[in-house]
């Protein structure tokens, strides 16, 4: 077999192996960047849910901080009238 004939059989196995791999590049491509595509979306929300979980333990720790805290305020305030009322607290 001459070196022309050789090269032209060699170009026509390359070619035949790139198309038969075309057809699971072709499939993959598109399969990688709907996966890709569905990972990003979870992620983004399972990120917002728990920080709007997060944001409500969080008011709900504020809001029985500060309602201790008025409780606390307003028992020093009737102690405070119970011994501006009394001449003598016993």
């Amino acid at each position: 077999m001459s070196a022309p004939a050789q090269r032209s059989r060699a170009t026509a196995m390359l070619r035949r192996s790139v198309q038969r791999l075309r057809a699971p590049y072709m499939v993959l491509a598109p399969s990688l960047i709907a996966t890709l595509a569905i990972t990003w979306y979870v992620s983004a929300s399972s990120h917002a849910r728990d920080k709007d979980r997060f944001d409500a333990a969080v008011n709900a720790a504020h809001h029985a901080i500060e309602r201790r805290l008025d409780t606390h305020i307003a028992v020093l305030r009737a102690t405070s009238g119970l011994f501006g009322a009394s001449d003598s607290v016993t």
